[in-house]
C-alpha cells in the first residue's frame, strides 16, 4: 500500500485563462478521490479564479505572470509550507484525466518523479521533435515535457527554494539522478526510464 494518499498529497493546477475548463477539471479530480486542490492563478484575465473557488479549490493568485513552470513552483512552495508529503501537477485545460492520478501517486514508492505521458495528444511538429530527440540522444522517453506529474516531498524541497536561497550568488547547477515512471494514458503501456534531471 502506498504511503502517499489523498490526505497527504496536494494536486496543483497552474491556470491561465482557463475559465471554460477549470471547473470541470476540479470536479473530475474530486470525483476520483483527490480533494486537496490548489489552483495557481497565473494572472488570468477571465473568471478562472472565481470558478475555481466556487468548485472548492484553494486559489493562489499570482501578482505577476510566471508561466506554467513558475506557477507550479509557487504551488510547490505552498505544498512545502503546508507540509504535504507529495504533489501532483496537471494542466487546467482538461487534457489530463483525473482517473490516472492514483497511478502516478502509487509509483512514487519507486520513483521521485512520475510523469504521465500522453504523446498522442500533441500536434504534428511535437511528434517530429520527439523523434529527432530520441534518435540523437538515444533516450526512449515519449513525453518528458508533460505537465502531468507526481513529485515526492524531497523533490518539492529541491524545486521550491526559499527567497533566502534565491538571493545567494554562489549557487551552481546540479543534477539529480532520478528514476521516472511513464505510462501512456490511452494504452497504459508502462516502462521504467532513468535520466538526469537538471534543476
Amino acid at each position: 500500500m502506498s504511503s502517499y494518499n489523498s490526505q497527504n498529497t496536494l494536486v496543483i493546477i497552474p491556470a491561465k485563462d482557463e475559465a471554460r475548463s477549470i471547473g470541470t477539471v476540479i470536479k473530475e479530480v474530486k470525483l476520483n478521490g483527490w480533494h486537496n486542490i490548489l489552483v495557481v492563478n497565473d494572472l488570468s484575465l477571465d473568471e478562472t479564479a472565481a470558478i475555481a473557488r466556487k468548485n472548492g479549490a484553494i486559489v493562489m493568485d499570482l501578482p505577476i505572470h510566471l508561466g506554467a513552470w513558475g506557477a507550479i513552483q509557487a504551488g510547490m512552495r505552498y505544498a512545502l509550507e503546508k507540509k504535504y508529503d507529495a504533489c501532483v501537477t496537471l494542466d487546467g485545460d482538461g487534457q489530463h484525466e483525473g482517473r490516472y492520478i492514483s497511478k502516478l501517486v502509487d509509483k512514487l514508492e519507486e520513483s521521485q518523479i512520475v510523469t504521465g505521458s500522453a504523446s498522442e495528444r500533441g500536434i504534428a511538429y511535437k511528434g517530429i521533435i520527439w523523434r529527432i530527440l530520441r534518435l540523437v540522444s538515444g533516450i526512449s522517453l515519449s513525453d518528458i515535457t508533460s505537465g502531468f506529474r507526481a513529485y515526492t516531498g524531497d523533490v518539492i524541497k529541491n524545486r521550491s527554494p526559499s527567497l533566502d536561497i534565491l538571493k545567494k550568488k554562489d549557487l551552481k547547477p546540479f543534477f539529480l539522478q532520478l528514476t521516472a515512471w511513464f505510462f501512456h494514458q490511452q494504452k497504459e503501456q508502462k516502462h521504467l526510464e532513468s535520466f538526469s534531471w537538471k534543476p
